[in-house]
Parts: C-alpha cells; sequence; structure tokens
C-alpha cells in the first residue's frame, strides 16, 4: 500500500520517504476531503502498524488469518485507489 499511495503522491507532486508523513498527506488529500472514506485510511494505517511491528519490534509472529486480512485489504484498498485515479 505504501508504494501505491507513494505513486499517487508522486502524480500529485508531493514526495517524501517517509511512511507517517505520507499516511498524513493521503489522510489530509483524499480522506479528509471527503474523495475516499475513512476505511482506507484506517486499512493504511493499520498495514503500517503491523509492519512496523513486524520489522522492529519484539512481537509474535503475525497470525495467518491476519496476515490473510491484511493483503485482502491491500486488494480492496489497490482497487480503489485505481478507481478513483481513473475517475479523476
Amino acid at each position: 500500500m505504501f508504494y501505491v499511495v507513494s505513486a499517487l503522491a508522486n502524480q500529485e507532486k508531493f514526495a517524501t520517504s517517509k511512511h507517517k508523513q505520507l499516511i498524513g498527506w493521503f489522510n489530509k488529500t483524499f480522506i479528509k476531503e471527503g474523495i475516499l472514506p475513512t476505511i482506507y485510511k484506517d486499512m493504511l494505517v493499520k498495514s503500517f502498524e503491523y509492519r512496523t511491528e513486524s520489522d522492529y519490534g519484539k512481537s509474535k509472529p503475525i497470525a495467518t488469518e491476519t496476515v490473510q486480512q491484511l493483503y485482502d485489504d491491500m486488494l480492496v484498498f489497490t482497487v480503489a485507489i485505481r478507481k478513483m485515479v481513473e475517475e479523476q
């Protein structure tokens, strides 16, 4: 999802390499403006939190069901972004 939003940001002339800054930009530009519903911000934030925990935390492995849900969210998220871009 980070790369999908990064590509979107690039298209909109916004550049950053920081995940949190990119999420903030996405929220401000698309969620708060009412272009996309908040569920898409929630998906992005949740996936970032799991990614951060798995890379830097001392947590137990993520359950298969959770990984499947994150994957399903990514597919829904990607389709929604593609549809939004095509409609612009």
